[in-house]
């Protein structure tokens, strides 16, 4: 290993000369004098003897660690380091003391910190860099990880996030999911307006499928506004202007492509509010909807003050 720049020698092992004969080569070794003779300051000088005096002051040191973050700089102290090899290598040049987290915008940087597992790591010989991305990438807004060193002691970890698609509604709750039906985050009801909408045990994880299909048949997918699963097996669609399609389970495309080419039904069903549905093979059953409730506050009138 060679280091670059100042001092390089310190990482080369001088050069022996070869002898010119065994005679002078043995009473080389009769008149110097031995290594373990030499005084201290004799065997170690220049580099060493620095490497030696910064990994006996660390020893006794604190350990510190900077995290710079796009929210700014977080600084963080541990115990009193106590003797060890991985002091030693970090002060020689292997220490690990500074982070640059980038490229997060819904990922808490608290987060990326503690999925690095940075808490128990002073040098870059105990870090292991395809483990902590792994764990970054677990993260649920995180799509990909990027861990680069910058020497003498730092880390970048350059991140990119997961973009929502749809909101996911569950029981009572809403969460925003990316394209692989990933969960990334729940959200306040009725909110995210203008994302796709989907509902149903299932349905964040087979949506994707559903939209691949819909594709083809973009009146239907620009109308659409939540796409229901039900049973785990089957969709119904539901539509502008008080419309709904019944799919049958595994035979979406066929079923969508009957509707599309059905132009009786097409212009039966033009003005909303009906039912159809899809399910019987090679049959399409259309039922009128009945009216949308009304909201209680519309309904009621206002009360009247007594005179």
């Amino acid at each position: 290993m060679q280091q670059v720049g100042h001092d390089s020698q310190f990482w080369q092992g001088a050069p022996v000369a070869p002898a010119t004969n065994r005679v002078s080569a043995t009473s080389t070794a009769e008149t110097r004098p031995s290594r373990a003779s030499l005084p201290l300051r004799s065997r170690f000088k220049g580099p060493r003897l620095r490497a030696l005096v910064v990994a006996g002051a660390a020893l006794s040191g604190a350990l510190v660690y900077t995290v710079m973050t796009d929210g700014g700089r977080h600084t963080r102290a541990s115990d009193p380091i106590l003797p060890s090899v991985e002091t030693a290598v970090a002060a020689v040049g292997f220490g690990l003391d500074q982070v640059a987290i980038t490229g997060q915008k819904y990922t808490p940087d608290a987060d990326v910190f503690e999925a690095l597992g940075l808490a128990g790591t002073r040098s870059y010989a105990t870090f292991d860099a395809a483990a902590a991305k792994l764990r970054v990438e677990e993260l649920p807004w995180v799509e990909k990880a990027e861990l680069v060193r910058v020497y003498p002691g730092g880390l970048n970890v350059r991140i990119t996030e997961r973009k929502p698609w749809a909101v996911w509604r569950r029981g009572p709750k809403d969460f925003l999911i990316d394209q692989s039906g990933r969960v990334l985050a729940s959200v306040k009801t009725g909110s995210s307006a203008g994302l796709m909408r989907v509902a149903g045990e299932g349905a964040a994880k087979d949506a994707p499928a559903l939209m691949a299909i819909l594709a083809r048949y973009p009146d239907v997918a620009k109308s659409l506004q939540e796409a229901e699963r039900v049973a785990e097996r089957r969709w119904t669609l539901k539509l502008n202007h008080n419309m709904t399609l019944i799919l049958p389970p595994d035979r979406e495309a066929q079923a969508l492509a009957m509707y599309d080419s059905d132009r009786s039904v097409r212009a039966l069903t033009t003005g909303g509010g009906f039912t159809v549905d899809l399910r019987a093979v090679n049959k399409i059953t259309v039922r009128k909807n009945a009216a949308p409730d009304a909201s209680p506050a519309a309904a009621l009138p206002e009360p009247q003050a007594k005179s």
